[in-house]
């Protein structure tokens, strides 16, 4: 996304980045050099919003998130077109009953994922939160004069999202243009339902810097231990997992991995922003304080300095070590089906207990081959010339040429 924002600048656009926390943004959190910033707590609904900063074009979700659900309904109300990503669905089949009860835990939680220790826990704060941007939703609802039925059916609609993740790329959550990473997704959305004409192929700018950097990488040179990369991912901060979950699965790792120093070396990346730094030392270090972990750091130099990557879900990261043609091995935790584990392009761990046997059948036996890898890249990234956020940032020109006639 930052490329596209530079794209963008470059060709005078002012970008105004309005943010949702549990709590008012602090003052001087607001300064940035190159993006002013909205505070969620500072407007009543979505109308308001819009009428204050009156953009050219609105860059929100098409999924069924409360915020940016009123965004868009405010953005219809004004005539201002409104654009989105729409990304491949990783998760193939629904696990209803365990979503469910992930989901109604969650809600009773005293912490959300962005929390640091200066947040103060406070009961249900997770709750709290959603019930505050629902109300965002509401309010916006209520000026625009929704009929009361519609906004009935869209609490229902939002509801069920949590329990069916299939049911993420649904027309019902279209917005004016979606711009898609993928020939394979392209063609499931007009099968959706998805008016061709809002669909826009640019892949997805995340992977541009990899794809920017390959013919760059000098490939490190071998070490005498194997070097072992464990990607984390947000699963319990978005509600797939509860904590527990997570931290007995890193726990785990941590500590098979950890048995085996003599012959194998860990490094942790965690999410840049979704995950909390303390959270991974407090879990980790009492196991082994001497392994690294690291959030904020370019990814593409610890996968390039790795043997092998162990991840648990596919994500922008995992993709990226596919590129980077590194040995993959994912943990299935019995989470629904998973777009790598379904192409057979990683090593599958079922057993956590069992990834050092994992790690060494990674190496000696990558099931992802070059025509695999290849097949994966045009279903899934469209182009690997590292220019998405360009076609996103001539695209985003172009509708709003579109729009002022």
């Amino acid at each position: 996304m930052e490329q596209v924002l530079e794209f963008l600048k470059n060709h005078n656009f002012d970008v105004e980045w309005f943010i949702y926390m549990p709590d008012k943004i602090k003052s001087n959190l607001k300064r940035n050099e190159k993006y002013k910033i909205l505070d969620f707590h500072d407007y009543d609904n979505a109308v308001d919003l819009i009428r204050d900063i009156k953009p050219d074009i609105i860059y929100a979700s098409a999924y069924p998130i409360t915020t940016d659900m009123a965004i868009t309904l405010a953005a219809k109300h004004f005539k201002i077109p409104v654009v989105a990503d729409v990304v491949n669905q990783v998760a193939v089949e629904d696990r209803l009953e365990k979503m469910i009860k992930t989901n109604i835990s969650g809600f009773f939680q005293s912490s959300v994922s962005t929390d640091d220790d200066q947040n103060e826990k406070q009961f249900m704060r997770r709750g709290r939160f959603w019930i505050n941007k629902y109300r965002f939703l509401f309010r916006t609802q209520i000026v625009l004069k929704i009929n009361f039925i519609k906004i009935i059916k869209d609490f229902f609609i939002i509801i069920l999202s949590h329990s069916k993740w299939k049911d993420i790329n649904n027309v019902k959550y279209a917005v004016d243009y979606h711009f898609v990473e993928g020939n394979l997704l392209f063609n499931n959305l007009i099968k959706n339902g998805y008016n061709k004409s809002s669909l826009i192929l640019t892949g997805n700018p995340v992977y541009d810097k990899v794809f920017q950097k390959l013919s760059q990488i000098t490939p490190s040179t071998k070490n005498s231990k194997i070097r072992v990369l464990l990607l984390t991912h947000s699963l319990y901060e978005h509600g797939f997992w509860t904590r527990k979950q997570r931290d007995d699965l890193v726990k785990e790792l941590v500590t098979e991995i950890s048995k085996h120093k003599d012959e194998m070396s860990l490094v942790v990346k965690i999410h840049p922003s979704s995950e909390i730094l303390s959270d991974y030392e407090k879990l980790i270090h009492p196991i082994d304080p001497s392994i690294p972990i690291y959030q904020e750091e370019d990814l593409q130099e610890f996968l390039n300095n790795s043997d092998v990557v162990i991840v648990y879900s596919a994500s922008s990261g995992p993709i990226q070590a596919l590129i980077l043609k590194k040995p993959i091995i994912m943990i299935n935790q019995n989470l629904p089906g998973d777009i790598m584990l379904e192409r057979k392009i990683v090593t599958e761990c079922v057993d956590p207990s069992k990834i050092i046997s994992s790690i060494h059948q990674a190496i000696s036996s990558n099931p992802a081959t070059e025509s695999k890898i290849n097949e994966f890249v045009e279903d899934y990234l469209f182009k690997t010339d590292g220019l998405a956020y360009e076609r996103v940032g001539k695209a985003i020109i172009e509708i709003i040429k579109k729009s002022k006639h």
